[in-house]
């Protein structure tokens, strides 16, 4: 079965946020979109697989980076599939406040980086709690770079025009900090 994703890409507190919804009933191709911009890729396209994969092979240095976080201004987010009451599913970017646990037990506290597209339900700014294990996506916004962000990067390389430059910048610069 094919999913739709819709990707919200957006300057929000000078950092790019994006958002990748899928509502599990619909065959249509995935949906990329700036502002009044649509591209369309498909939700099973094999990048589109890698990078979640990516995300969650590299996860162990968010959690060390988080754990050892100091008060820079940076913002710690995972994208996660955030379930609506009629059964929409869309990933979705949150804030990370708290990580808890360990193994089966840990859970990611954050708080939604943006409001839906697909639930009224859920707002900006509202408490989440979130498996580890159902992250698609991870980054850091640094000052001067984005460090993770597969799904971003992946937008970026598809479509290097509806990207602005100074994201393209900052991904590129923390893609050498995973590097190192």
């Amino acid at each position: 079965m094919h999913n739709k994703i819709i990707v919200i890409l957006g300057l929000s507190v000078g950092v790019l946020l994006a958002g990748l919804a899928a509502p599990q009933d619909d065959a249509a191709p995935v949906a990329l979109y700036s502002d009044d911009n649509l591209i369309e890729v498909s939700a099973e396209d094999p990048a589109v697989i890698a990078a979640r994969e990516n995300a969650r092979r590299q996860y162990a240095y968010f959690r060390r980076a988080f754990r050892n976080r100091v008060s820079d201004g940076s913002q710690y987010q995972v994208k996660f599939p955030l379930r609506s009451a009629d059964g929409q599913v869309e990933q979705i970017w949150a804030e990370v406040t708290e990580l808890t646990g360990h193994g089966l037990d840990a859970r990611i506290i954050g708080v939604l980086a943006n409001d839906p597209a697909y639930s009224d339900a859920f707002k900006l700014g509202m408490k989440v709690e979130i498996d580890p294990e159902e992250i698609s996506d991870w980054a850091i916004f640094k000052a001067d770079k984005i460090i993770g962000g597969w799904t971003m990067r992946l937008f970026v390389q598809t479509n290097p025009d509806k990207i602005p430059d100074p994201v393209k910048m900052m991904l590129a610069a923390g893609a050498k900090e995973l590097e190192s």
